[in-house]
């Protein structure tokens, strides 16, 4: 019997105080608070399990899945609930909300790259920042880079991004230490 497959590409966070495990070919754990990707669920033998990708600490970044009751303690990151909402006057003088881009406004803590598409176009630094549409957006190919519809630079904002880093490739899970951060969390 074929499995049903959902794609899902978010970013999430263990919002729990217990670790879950990881299952697959690299098998490890998702600690408390910490940031991963979710890429797709399937359902397959009776219950849902969702395949991710994840920083683990003796492997690097991999892939693995985890079950259905352990996504039960997951959150997506880059939401509103997290993030500040912003209307950016992206064209200035344009009339009524023309011209405009709201989003969530996300701060970042150190370099982080700006792609279009897999090409890197620019970077940013601390106190520059990302705007997001709120819905924690990861990429397929990049499942540690999160979908931006603007980035600020120097003050400046652009849209001539597509993506950014997380740095979670790299094991900045936490959010403490991930590239792209919010103060709410």
């Amino acid at each position: 019997m074929a499995s049903d497959v959902l794609k899902i590409y978010e970013l999430k966070r263990n919002v729990s105080s217990q670790n879950l495990p990881v299952y697959g070919t690299t098998p490890g754990v998702i600690g408390p608070n910490e940031i991963f990707s979710v890429l797709y669920s399937e359902f397959n033998g009776g219950d849902f399990i969702y395949h991710i990708s994840y920083y683990n600490a003796s492997k690097g970044f991999s892939r693995g899945w985890l079950s259905h009751a352990s996504m039960g303690y997951c959150a997506a990151v880059y939401t509103p609930e997290y993030g500040y909402y912003e209307m950016v006057d992206f064209f200035p003088g344009s009339i009524g909300d023309l011209g405009k881009v709201e989003g969530y406004k996300f701060q970042v803590r150190r370099k982080c790259r700006i792609f279009k598409g897999t090409k890197e176009i620019t970077s940013i630094y601390p106190g520059d920042a990302i705007l997001t549409d709120g819905m924690s957006n990861c990429g397929a190919s990049y499942s540690d880079r999160l979908s931006i519809r603007l980035y600020r630079k120097n003050g400046k904002w652009y849209d001539d991004g597509e993506w950014c880093d997380t740095d979670t490739r790299i094991g900045k899970v936490m959010p403490s230490t991930i590239t792209v951060y919010s103060t709410k969390w």
